[in-house]
This record gives C-alpha cells, structure tokens and sequence, in this order.
C-alpha cells in the first residue's frame, strides 16, 4: 500500500493510503493542487460527489479546503476499505457517505437529500469515456446543479461530447486532460475561467 498527500487546507501534508496494485492510478498532487486552482475556493460549503472515488483524495482534499460533505462511489471492496481507513484518519465520518457500488449500473440516487454541487469524474484509464457520460446524462436530474471535474486520458481528447457535458474549461496536464462542464441539459453560466 502506497501513499499521497493532501495538497491543501486544514490537513494539507497529510499522508492517506493509496490502494495496492497496477490497476488503480491515484490522481497525482499535481493534477489536485491544479483543479483547486482552477476552482479558486468554489468547494468551499459546496456537496461534492467523489464518482469511482478510489482511495477518496479529491473528496477528501474537497473536504480538507472546506466542502461541507462528500458522498465517495466506489465498487470495489478492497479500495473501499483504503476509502474508510481515509476517512477515519481525517476524523470526517460525519461528512462522509460510501456508496459501494458501481456507478454504471446505479439506477437511483435514493437517500440523497442534497444534490452534488461538484461531482469529480476519475474513471479508470481504460474505461469506456461514453458509457460514463452517458450514465451522467442518464442521471441529470442529480447532476442538475453540479460543476462537472472530469480526469480522461490525452487520447480521448477529440471525443468531448456536447450532447451530455457543456465545457467550460479543458486543460492538459501530461497524459490527462482536466474538463470542467455541466451536464447540458442543466447547464448554466458559472465562474470557471476559461
């Protein structure tokens, strides 16, 4: 088990868990420090949801900069418990909500009492790019409000789909690129720079 840290807010420096093996790819300091820059404090009081939220580090350094509460999707059993150890080490519990299930297969968001005002996207590298923004055009109703972060692989650059996602914004950072948008059918006019 590896680790990182948190980049910024109360607990910047702190070290959580990163989970074992080849098939996840934690988001580097780098690419996390850049889309707080590029947020510029919109986290602060803001629900965020952390989607294939891995060991939770863009939630837990939306937390740790002042979102009021995270709910962290996650299917896999075994990250999930890096997830929770995380949690517990930053004493949030109470901010906090797993949802240990796939993403792609949710068909309600039940018990979700206040919508996501920032949803992070990291999917897996290899992941189908237009099965997830198909699933977030499928649950517009829940991403209705939400600024969409959303991590892809440079090679998927040319496929930004209009249809489901507005974007703001769209940077390069080595081999990932960085989309800030808006589920389209809800989409509105927001202070990201561009």
């Amino acid at each position: 088990m590896g680790y990182l840290r948190l980049t910024g807010g109360c607990w910047r420096g702190r070290k959580i868990f990163t989970p074992p093996g080849a098939h996840v790819r934690p988001m580097q300091d780098f690419l996390r420090k850049a889309i707080f820059d590029i947020l510029r404090g919109e986290e602060k009081g803001a629900m965020i949801a952390d989607i294939f939220a891995g060991s939770g580090s863009i939630g837990l350094e939306a937390l740790s900069r002042g979102a009021r509460g995270a709910v962290f999707v996650e299917k896999n059993h075994r990250v999930r418990e890096v997830l929770r150890k995380n949690i517990a080490l930053c004493g949030i519990e109470d901010k906090s909500i797993i949802w240990g299930i796939d993403f792609f297969k949710i068909k309600s968001f039940h018990g979700v009492s206040v919508l996501p005002d920032i949803t992070f996207l990291d999917p897996p590298f290899a992941a189908d790019h237009h099965k997830v923004l198909q699933a977030m055009k499928f649950h517009s109703d829940i991403f209705k409000r939400s600024l969409v972060v959303y991590r892809f692989p440079v090679q998927y650059g040319p496929y930004v789909n209009e249809e489901v996602l507005r974007v703001h914004t769209f940077r390069r950072y080595g081999e990932s690129l960085l989309v800030f948008g808006e589920v389209e059918n809800n989409a509105s006019s927001r202070g990201i720079e561009t």
